[in-house]
């Protein structure tokens, strides 16, 4: 096995690897095996170990549960919205997006079936494995959220840049078609925020048309009293 190559894998990966990168390095069976048997290695999940008395943490959690469900399987849900900062996101979970034949997920690790993500509903974060987009993550935690909860995470997320309504919009019209839970409740909000900043722009045109008019009635209250002056 090409050590070089197996240590910088482990050290990205939280000491995670899966049993088809070990035998793409190079290891046999009966090597995977001896390592298990010695306790330098630990089984995690069925095809998936990891090296024995590494610190253990969320996100090796996550690169575990990774690791067992496939490359094609990215962190979701609360998970992803932990990853993106969004405080009304549950902490502690294992959320993977799998694909619509998978059925069982391992102990303590939560499977949402999806059959409408795309690449670019997936982002690659330093450190840990891929997972959905802020604009992905948000609508799909729209299906469990209460609408005021729901809206306090949109908001969140426009105000840290993460995405812009029109990104909202586009993405739920996609997700529309497949039936996806939270659909009218993220339009609920959609609708909400559009009819505020219509109204907030009504506004802000008010104030500068009102201040223009102060303006303009100064000016003719300075002209008048120039002229009573001479």
């Amino acid at each position: 096995m090409d050590i070089a190559a197996f240590n910088e894998l482990s050290s990205a990966q939280h000491g995670m690897f899966s049993l088809q990168q070990l035998h793409l390095l190079g290891a046999t069976k009966a090597g995977t095996h001896a390592a298990v048997a010695a306790g330098r290695w630990e089984r995690h999940h069925p095809t998936v170990y990891g090296l024995a008395g590494h610190h253990e943490s969320w996100r090796r959690s996550l690169w575990a549960a990774h690791l067992h469900a496939g490359e094609h399987c990215p962190i979701g849900m609360d998970s992803a919205g932990r990853i993106h900062g969004y405080p009304q996101a549950f902490r502690g979970t294992v959320d993977l997006i799998v694909t619509v034949d998978m059925v069982r997920p391992p102990e303590h690790v939560r499977w949402f079936r999806r059959s409408d993500l795309l690449a670019d509903d997936i982002v690659r974060i330093d450190g840990l494995p891929p997972v959905t987009s802020p604009t992905r993550t948000t609508v799909d935690l729209a299906g469990r959220m209460h609408v005021a909860t729901l809206r306090q995470l949109v908001e969140h997320g426009l105000n840290e840049q993460h995405y812009r309504t029109v990104d909202l919009g586009i993405l739920l019209d996609r997700v529309r078609r497949s039936g996806k839970n939270g659909v009218r409740r993220m339009g609920q909000v959609l609708d909400d925020l559009d009819a505020h900043t219509c109204v907030e722009a009504i506004l802000q045109d008010l104030d500068a048309t009102h201040m223009e008019i102060r303006a303009s009635g100064g000016i003719r209250r300075r002209i008048l009293l120039h002229a009573m002056e001479d």
